[in-house]
Protein backbone atom coordinates (compact mmCIF):
# COMPACT_ATOMS: atom_id res chain seq x y z
CA UNK A 1 0.00 0.00 0.00
CA UNK A 2 2.72 2.45 0.97
CA UNK A 3 4.73 1.97 -2.20
CA UNK A 4 1.69 2.35 -4.45
CA UNK A 5 0.66 5.58 -2.67
CA UNK A 6 4.15 7.01 -3.07
CA UNK A 7 4.28 5.96 -6.73
CA UNK A 8 0.87 7.48 -7.49
CA UNK A 9 2.29 10.78 -6.24
CA UNK A 10 4.73 10.88 -9.10
CA UNK A 11 2.73 9.37 -11.94
CA UNK A 12 1.33 11.47 -14.76
CA UNK A 13 -0.87 8.95 -16.55
CA UNK A 14 -4.49 8.27 -15.65
CA UNK A 15 -4.31 4.51 -16.17
CA UNK A 16 -1.15 4.16 -14.12
CA UNK A 17 -2.63 6.20 -11.28
CA UNK A 18 -5.82 4.13 -11.42
CA UNK A 19 -3.93 0.83 -11.21
CA UNK A 20 -1.81 2.10 -8.31
CA UNK A 21 -4.89 3.30 -6.40
CA UNK A 22 -6.58 -0.09 -6.95
CA UNK A 23 -3.46 -1.79 -5.57
CA UNK A 24 -3.48 0.53 -2.54
CA UNK A 25 -7.18 -0.08 -1.83
CA UNK A 26 -6.83 -3.81 -2.43
CA UNK A 27 -3.90 -4.17 -0.08
CA UNK A 28 -5.82 -2.24 2.59
CA UNK A 29 -8.53 -4.89 2.35
CA UNK A 30 -6.11 -7.47 3.78
CA UNK A 31 -5.78 -5.41 6.97
CA UNK A 32 -9.54 -4.94 7.20
CA UNK A 33 -10.10 -8.68 6.98
CA UNK A 34 -7.73 -9.40 9.86
CA UNK A 35 -9.15 -6.84 12.29
CA UNK A 36 -12.19 -8.75 13.67
CA UNK A 37 -10.17 -11.95 14.06
CA UNK A 38 -7.43 -10.17 15.99
CA UNK A 39 -10.00 -8.63 18.34
CA UNK A 40 -11.38 -12.11 19.05
CA UNK A 41 -7.83 -13.27 19.89
CA UNK A 42 -7.01 -10.35 22.17
CA UNK A 43 -10.27 -10.00 24.12
CA UNK A 44 -12.58 -12.96 23.53
CA UNK A 45 -14.99 -12.09 26.37
CA UNK A 46 -15.21 -8.40 25.46
CA UNK A 47 -14.79 -8.55 21.68
CA UNK A 48 -18.03 -6.66 21.00
CA UNK A 49 -17.09 -3.71 23.21
CA UNK A 50 -13.53 -3.59 21.89
CA UNK A 51 -14.78 -3.72 18.31
CA UNK A 52 -17.20 -0.88 19.08
CA UNK A 53 -14.38 1.29 20.42
CA UNK A 54 -12.20 0.52 17.39
CA UNK A 55 -15.09 1.28 15.06
CA UNK A 56 -15.56 4.64 16.78
CA UNK A 57 -11.86 5.43 16.42
CA UNK A 58 -12.07 4.42 12.75
CA UNK A 59 -15.00 6.78 12.19
CA UNK A 60 -13.13 9.64 13.86
CA UNK A 61 -10.10 8.88 11.71
CA UNK A 62 -12.26 9.13 8.61
CA UNK A 63 -13.48 12.58 9.63
CA UNK A 64 -10.09 13.88 10.76
CA UNK A 65 -8.28 12.32 7.80
CA UNK A 66 -10.60 13.97 5.29
CA UNK A 67 -10.16 17.34 6.98
CA UNK A 68 -6.37 16.91 7.13
CA UNK A 69 -6.20 15.92 3.45
CA UNK A 70 -8.21 19.02 2.50
CA UNK A 71 -5.99 21.20 4.67
CA UNK A 72 -2.79 19.79 3.16
CA UNK A 73 -4.20 20.11 -0.34
CA UNK A 74 -5.32 23.69 0.27
CA UNK A 75 -1.91 24.87 1.47
CA UNK A 76 0.41 22.70 -0.63
CA UNK A 77 -1.79 22.57 -3.75
CA UNK A 78 -0.29 19.14 -4.39
CA UNK A 79 -1.91 15.73 -4.33
CA UNK A 80 1.59 14.27 -4.09
CA UNK A 81 1.90 15.73 -0.58
CA UNK A 82 -1.44 14.24 0.42
CA UNK A 83 -0.53 10.77 -0.88
CA UNK A 84 2.98 10.85 0.63
CA UNK A 85 1.55 11.95 3.99
CA UNK A 86 -0.96 9.10 3.86
CA UNK A 87 1.82 6.67 2.98
CA UNK A 88 3.94 7.91 5.90
CA UNK A 89 1.06 7.42 8.35
CA UNK A 90 0.36 3.93 6.96
CA UNK A 91 4.04 3.02 7.23
CA UNK A 92 4.14 4.25 10.82
CA UNK A 93 1.08 2.17 11.68
CA UNK A 94 2.55 -0.91 10.01
CA UNK A 95 5.83 -0.43 11.90
CA UNK A 96 4.07 -0.12 15.26
CA UNK A 97 1.90 -3.16 14.55
CA UNK A 98 4.90 -5.23 13.44
CA UNK A 99 6.96 -4.28 16.48
CA UNK A 100 4.36 -4.41 19.25
CA UNK A 101 1.30 -6.42 18.14
CA UNK A 102 0.50 -9.78 19.60
CA UNK A 103 -2.35 -12.27 19.48
CA UNK A 104 -2.10 -13.09 23.18
CA UNK A 105 -5.32 -12.59 25.16
CA UNK A 106 -5.26 -9.44 27.29
CA UNK A 107 -8.77 -9.47 28.76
Amino acid sequence: MVSSLVLVSFTTGYNTALVLMVIAAGSQAFANGALPVNIQDIAPKHAGAVFGVLNTVGALQGFIGSYAAGYILHYSESWATVFCSTAAIAFFGWTMFTCFASGKPIL
